[in-house]
């Protein structure tokens, strides 16, 4: 007892304080306070099936999110895109995923900038071009707007220059 006249309940340096015992009739579903006899061990129990109780809200919720995320499986990008007039350039573009629509943007080497427009909303595009004959480089999106806001995508371009046109393959993958 303290000078207080209340039981210090702390354990010996060295020894863990054991809480009382569980008496159990039946299944794991709760803990029933006449069950228990002590008032720590009820506490404890308690604490254990709240968060038990947390983990399963957590497995919940990521089953009801992680098909969304993973149900926006990425696509496989195989698009054309043809273009003239550059530095400054548009053109049209076609292929998977996206169809058809209208490109514009600029090529300062090393660097490619692009919006492809579509029905629905844009897509920007930045490349860095590696090689210029024939034209080799690497892209990424930076953004979209419209139904492609929140897209997210990246992969490999070729193609070749006649003058002050060009044809572009783009080719990765891309989640709308």
């Amino acid at each position: 007892m303290s000078e207080h006249g209340v039981t210090d309940h702390t354990p010996a340096p060295g020894r863990m304080r054991r809480f009382g015992t569980i008496r159990r009739s039946g299944g794991s579903q709760g803990v029933d306070p006449s069950d228990v006899s002590n008032e720590g061990e009820l506490m404890l129990q308690r604490v254990r099936t709240r968060w038990a109780a947390g983990l399963a809200v957590a497995a919940v919720t990521g089953a009801v999110i992680v098909p969304t995320v993973d149900g926006a499986s990425s696509k496989t990008v195989n698009t054309t895109v043809k273009v003239k007039g550059l530095p400054n350039f548009t053109g049209t573009v076609s292929g998977k995923p996206y169809g058809s629509g209208k490109v514009k943007g600029k090529i300062d080497l090393p660097n490619l900038t692009a919006t492809l427009t579509y029905k629905g909303g844009n897509v920007r595009i930045r490349g860095t071009v590696s090689d210029a004959s024939p034209i080799k480089g690497t892209w990424r999106t930076t953004g979209g707007t419209g139904k492609y806001r929140n897209v997210k995508g990246s992969g490999s371009f070729s193609g070749s220059f006649s003058g002050t046109a060009a044809t572009l393959k783009f080719r990765g993958k891309i989640k709308p």
